[in-house]
């Protein structure tokens, strides 16, 4: 029944009557108590589509085809585009405080939002509390009009649109900005989210990873510290709280130049020199991080794990997310060459990347600001 006839609806309480503020999402106390209140519209809504002629009355609604975006028609007068994962308002009319509204899709292409005052008895000095004019008004119109045919569609990527009988989108809120971040493609590219403790709780700093173009590397908070885990794992991590807790991708443009090495846990006399190209060698070091072991700490200040050499131990170091892809980037012990192994100088653009990593990227370190700046470094 979530669809009805233009002149054949009958008005009821809504199960949804929250005022929307306008560009504002609600707290994450109320993201998740709205999630589960529009999962209950399952029973009220039908398929993604408002077709011509009809309309939606309080309390009703339309999904679109892969339920992750809903339409309502709220008791409170607003016509509210929910993302149902976490609540989130993707758009709305700014029509609160029109009680009983209905939404029509018009034939002639206009959808609009229609409001009857209630009626206001007489006051006892024979006036009334307001004037009694238009019995019906509209509230919101998408201005649309001299199309028949045309329809409301909720579509999947999280925009509202108004479709003309051959196609044409006539009016729309546009797609969600939370779906579709790259994800990464370069050894050396950094991935984001947010940070959420066990009990559900979205931390401020932020959890950053470092790619081997494969799988990540990342430090957490865990028994096993240094972690190599996939894409997917990093990403469900965060399913709950919606498609904006992932980041997506940060692909700074790191230069191309070699390294000469030693990647192994142990370097002493005799252990094996490598020269690697740069992003190489920083999946290189990753791993090698990955084999000492690392503890976890909540500073900013790291200690660099290193492997064995005849001057010093085998030592493992202390890491919190950022600072591990700090270190990966340091590529700590190495020296710059050519592809021969033989020792150059330094070229003006792995100067700007060294001078970006250790006068920027060190300065204030945070997960949120390292995402942040990489994504933004273009060399």
């Amino acid at each position: 029944m979530a669809k009805l006839n233009l002149f054949a609806f009958a008005g009821r309480a809504a199960p949804v009557g929250t005022r929307v503020d306008a560009g504002t999402l609600p707290s994450a106390f109320v993201k998740t108590l709205l999630a589960g209140l529009l999962a209950c519209y399952a029973a009220w809504v039908s398929a993604a589509n408002l077709p011509s002629g009809q309309g939606l009355a309080p309390g009703q609604g339309i999904y679109s085809d892969n339920g992750q975006y809903l339409l309502v028609m709220q008791g409170d007068g607003n016509l509210v585009h929910y993302r149902v994962s976490d609540g989130a308002v993707r758009w709305h009319s700014n029509t609160a405080g029109s009680p009983g509204s209905i939404l029509a899709m018009q034939g002639d292409g206009n959808a609009v939002t229609y409001f009857t005052p209630p009626h206001v008895p007489p006051t006892k000095g024979g006036g009334y509390a307001k004037p009694q004019g238009l019995r019906t008004y509209p509230t919101w119109y998408s201005a649309t009009a001299g199309n028949p045919g045309a329809y409301m569609r909720s579509q999947d990527d999280g925009n509202l649109v108004v479709v003309a009988a051959d196609g044409r989108a006539l009016w729309g809120t546009g797609p969600d900005p939370d779906l579709n971040k790259p994800d990464p493609k370069n050894p050396g590219d950094v991935v984001g989210r947010e940070l959420v403790s066990s009990n559900g709780i979205v931390q401020s700093l932020g959890h950053i990873a470092f790619s081997d173009g494969l799988n990540l590397y990342e430090v957490m908070n865990e028994p096993l510290v240094v972690q190599y885990t996939s894409l997917s794992s990093f990403k469900k991590k965060v399913a709950a709280q919606g498609p904006q807790a992932y980041w997506g991708t940060a692909s700074p443009s790191i230069p191309f130049f070699y390294l000469l090495g030693c990647y192994e846990t142990n370097c002493s006399e005799g252990a094996r020199n490598q020269v690697l190209s740069s992003r190489e060698a920083m999946v290189a070091r990753a791993r090698q991080i990955y084999q000492l072991g690392s503890f976890y700490t909540l500073s900013d200040k790291s200690v660099p794990s290193l492997p064995k050499r005849d001057s010093y131990p085998l030592r493992v170091g202390t890491y919190r997310c950022d600072t591990f892809v700090l270190d990966i980037y340091d590529l700590y012990g190495s020296v710059y060459t050519d592809a021969t192994g033989k020792y150059v100088s330094i070229a003006p653009a792995v100067d700007r990347w060294i001078n970006f990593r250790d006068t920027v990227l060190k300065v204030k370190v945070l997960p949120t600001i390292a995402f942040q700046l990489l994504k933004n470094f273009r060399g």
